[in-house]
């Protein structure tokens, strides 16, 4: 066995590398569902990546940034899927081999330099064993990817040392598409390493600007094709730099993101640091958010970093000539990747480390292999030992760890859930024995049916490895079916039938507080029921993107906005903490406007909203944090009466000093449409008294809040606001009224307000506002809506009796008003709707909303680019409720 390992130690590699990786990555999803999670493990986007590579039909809505992924990888993952009959374990096969390749070419590389196996498999090892490659290829990411494509980059580049021709240079130009087609940033290593070949004159101007000219069509072209395959992929140069800026970048470099760097990238992508369960944000789990990061790095791991580090720098200088372009290319590679993430996803810096983890390994292999001094290379040898021995214990640690966590607070898989850890442990290792087993004896049979001359016994060979292969899909079918028939081989398990399914949250709380609570919290079941009818007799489709984090804003109408968020109270516009308290339990009650908690030292805190103000309430004392007056309209014997409060309560909440904001977080200045919507609600609860005195100073026409463009639609919008009031203010209607007289006449290709609306020429949709608008302070519609071209919008104006011809309606969940606007007006589509309970309004990316605004306020919703509670997304749900349920008494 040693002297096969001697004889060929590049497929020892790869094979210890490969049975490795794929065990903790089997390991990993045998506790939890990887691909129903995001965030959990370091920011790792699992559930993203795991359906870019095995789902035809999902949002691959980062291939934005991930150019060619879904078109690269899906093929091969739905083979696999194929024959493992099973998602995440397809996933998982790929990602372990595409990690196990980037080992063995760390190795190859290495043996270009000089040819010293054990020298090169330690210096290997060094990286199949650092933590970054580790937990994301178990946890599946992006970025291993886009490393061994890199690398094969750098090895081509090392190993051409013959004259290139036609054929290399359209080798250098696959290299460039594939470096260019997991991330988009890595197109500027493949021009680093393009300018080393220039600089080495292997490669002239002219052919440095053909090659990049094939790269960028060659991308285009296979992006397009990728689109028309899977129609649900973006188009990359369709992506908005500025909001992918203002969602993962930050323009200034701090001491802190220099830190978080040099923690994540340097430190932590190697020898992993201590880590915690953080709560802030990541998967949602029984109404809980659960994401793992890092805490402090041990001493032991800053001494051994900082000598391998010094010890890098040293052989660099000493050994800098021997290798010049390379270490020269090397370095800018790394500087590059420095620079982009301490401005570019700094505060998740440790989820790109994969980029530039192999760059180090190798800038530190190629000057000690280089190395000439025997004392020194001996000393550096007894290092490197024991610096793979503390990184092997450490990260190996960690990852038990990890699997403890998640363990812990995440919803089991089926067998972890019936066998406990130890006998599915001892499955899985069986099940991989077993199937490595039956590939080693196809490998060597298949060996031997090459070279066999006998055909008779060759016949035989050849029915055995057809004999393997059966017997190796009935071991995937053995795995695949544990759960559906609830047996191991002819073994019951627990006689549970059907999928295991995790506790309620309710189900751990104590009784003490559910009797403490008992009304709220069967209100909150109310609720929670109200929702399971409405999605399970309405077509919808659910998000997560509104509710990364748990939170409940208070503050409805003119009151004093305060947001709740795990363990506090935080004043909305002055970011003042109010109240702090450490939770032990909560519940958000969104249909009450409250929230219940049970503190770590046993009190009761109950934060509520009601008709006379809002309360902040422990045990049984009370402390008013506003008393201003709201009448709370009831929905009394409405059917969804619960959902409609809610909405309601979101509705009232972007009310600000009077005015009706489309949030009041993200937006400075009111919208004309999203107030007048949110005033038809108002009208039919008999609260426009919330807005009167703004509505009666209104003395401009057009909000002008969409980049400054005066839009028709808010004729009819500002209208219907001012229909509102008992006193009609008739010099602004006669202001309005002349303004759509100017508008229509001066229209060349008919008698109608005409112009831009939401940057498109959604010409019926205005008029159709207008007609609303005007009738609705009493004056007469003058135009001729027939002839008007129909637009997209036009579909959305449910109070009108206009025809609509075309029913369809593309579902928007970023935009979720769009959706419920035309869902009302057709009777048919889809609703976008919230798969948590809280909240069901929202808006994400929004062309002119500021999410600035969130920073110092919630992070989460900051980098999501998300406006929870949206009043027109809101009061579209609840004007579509109030009509289905009959209860809308519309004017």
């Amino acid at each position: 066995m040693l002297q096969k390992i001697k004889k060929n130690p590049e497929k020892a590699l790869f094979l210890l590398s490969f049975i490795y990786l794929l065990f903790l990555g089997i390991l990993l999803s045998y506790n939890y569902k990887i691909g129903d999670n995001c965030n959990l493990i370091f920011d790792a986007d699992t559930k993203r990546v795991v359906l870019d590579a095995t789902e035809i039909y999902a949002n691959h809505y980062r291939i934005n940034v991930h150019p060619l992924f879904v078109l690269l990888i899906q093929p091969i993952c739905l083979i696999l899927k194929g024959i493992v009959l099973n998602r995440d374990l397809a996933i998982l096969i790929m990602s372990s081999f595409v990690s196990s390749l980037t080992v063995l070419f760390i190795y190859k590389f290495l043996n270009k330099i000089k040819k010293d196996n054990k020298a090169n498999i330690l210096v290997s090892l060094l990286y199949l064993f650092s933590f970054s490659n580790i937990i994301f290829t178990s946890s599946i990411e992006t970025y291993n990817f886009a490393a061994l494509f890199l690398l094969l980059l750098w090895y081509y580049y090392i190993s051409k040392t013959d004259k290139f021709t036609i054929y290399s240079y359209i080798i250098l130009v696959i290299l460039g598409i594939l470096s260019f087609s997991f991330t988009l940033t890595n197109i500027i290593v493949f021009f680093i390493v393009l300018f080393l070949l220039f600089i080495a004159k292997k490669v002239d101007l002219k052919k440095s600007i053909i090659i990049t000219i094939a790269i960028i069509v060659s991308v285009f072209g296979l992006n397009i094709a990728q689109k028309l395959i899977w129609n649900n992929t973006p188009f990359f140069w369709k992506t908005s730099m500025g909001e992918e800026a203002t969602a993962y970048g930050d323009s200034r470099i701090t001491l802190n993101s220099i830190k978080n760097v040099i923690k994540n990238d340097y430190s932590d992508s190697i020898i992993s640091s201590n880590i915690h369960m953080d709560i802030k944000y990541g998967t949602v789990f029984n109404n809980q958010n659960y994401s793992i990061a890092f805490n402090s790095t041990s001493i032991l791991n800053i001494i051994v970093l900082l000598v391998f580090y010094v010890s890098s720098i040293v052989l660099l200088i000493r050994n800098f000539k021997k290798n010049k372009l390379l270490n020269i290319g090397l370095l800018l590679a790394l500087t590059f990747n420095s620079l982009l993430h301490i401005i570019y996803g700094n505060d998740g810096a440790f989820l790109y480390s994969l980029h530039f983890l192999y760059l180090i390994v190798l800038l530190f292999g190629v000057n000690y292999l280089s190395e000439d001094n025997k004392n020194l290379k001996k000393y550096l040898n007894i290092f490197i030992i024991i610096f793979l021995l503390i990184e092997i214990i450490t990260n190996n640690y960690i990852f038990i760890k990890v699997l403890a966590f998640v363990r812990d607070n995440i919803a089991k898989n089926y067998l972890m859930a019936n066998l406990g850890p130890t006998v599915t442990i001892l499955l899985e290792i069986f099940a991989i024995v077993l199937i490595s087993s039956i590939i080693y004896l196809l490998i060597n049979i298949i060996k031997k049916v090459k070279k066999e001359k006998n055909k008779e016994k060759k016949l035989l060979l050849n029915i055995s490895v057809a004999s393997l292969l059966i017997a190796i899909e009935c071991v995937f079918v053995m795995i695949y079916a544990i759960e559906p028939n609830n047996k191991f081989l002819i073994f019951k398990l627990n006689n549970i039938s059907g999928e295991v399914v995790s506790k309620e949250k309710k189900e751990y709380t104590k009784q003490e507080f559910k009797d403490y609570f008992k009304d709220e919290l069967e209100a909150l079941e109310e609720y929670q029921n109200e929702l399971n009818e409405f999605k399970s007799t309405h077509s919808v489709e659910l998000t997560s993107d509104a509710n990364w984090t748990e939170y409940y804003y208070f503050g409805m109408a003119n009151r004093r906005k305060i947001l709740y968020q795990k363990n506090r109270l935080v004043d909305v516009e002055t970011k003042e903490i109010i109240k702090e308290f450490t939770e032990k339990e909560h519940y958000i009650i969104p249909n009450i406007y409250t929230v219940i908690i049970e503190t770590t030292n046993s009190k009761y805190i109950k934060i509520y909203e009601d008709e006379n103000g809002i309360t902040y309430q422990v045990n049984d004392k009370k402390e008013m944090l506003d008393n201003t007056k709201v009448n709370l309209y009831d929905f009394a014997n409405q059917k969804y009466q619960n959902i409609k409060k809610e909405l309601y309560g979101e509705l009232l909440f972007n009310i600000k000093d009077e005015v009706i904001y489309p949030n009041i977080i993200v937006y400075d200045k009111p919208w004309y449409r999203d107030a007048a919507i949110t005033s038809m609600v108002l009208k039919q609860t008999n609260n426009t008294d919330l807005i009167d005195e703004w509505v009666n100073n209104i003395t401009e026409i057009y909000d002008l809040q969409n980049a400054g463009i005066q839009e028709p639609d808010n004729l009819g919008e500002l209208l219907y606001l001012l229909s509102t009031q008992e006193e009609l203010n008739n010099n602004l209607i006669d202001r309005i009224e002349e303004e759509a007289e100017n508008i229509a006449s001066s229209n060349s290709n008919g008698y109608y307000l005409y112009g831009k609306t939401d940057f498109g020429d959604q010409y019926l949709y205005q008029n159709l506002w207008y007609k609303l608008g005007i009738e609705a302070v009493g004056r007469k519609f003058n135009f001729d809506l027939s002839s008007i071209p129909k637009d997209y919008y036009y579909k959305m104006a449910w109070w009108s009796d206009y025809e609509v011809e075309d029913r369809t309606f593309e579902v928007s969940i970023e935009y979720p008003y769009l959706s419920v606007a035309a869902y009302h007006k057709l009777k048919e589509g889809t609703i976008p709707f919230n798969c948590d309970i809280y909240p069901l309004s929202w808006e994400i990316r929004a062309s002119q909303a500021n999410y600035e605004n969130y920073k110092d306020l919630d992070m989460v919703t900051y980098s999501s680019s998300v406006s929870p509670l949206h009043s027109w997304s809101g009061a579209e749900l609840l004007l579509l409720l109030l009509d289905e349920t009959n209860d809308l008494d519309f004017k």
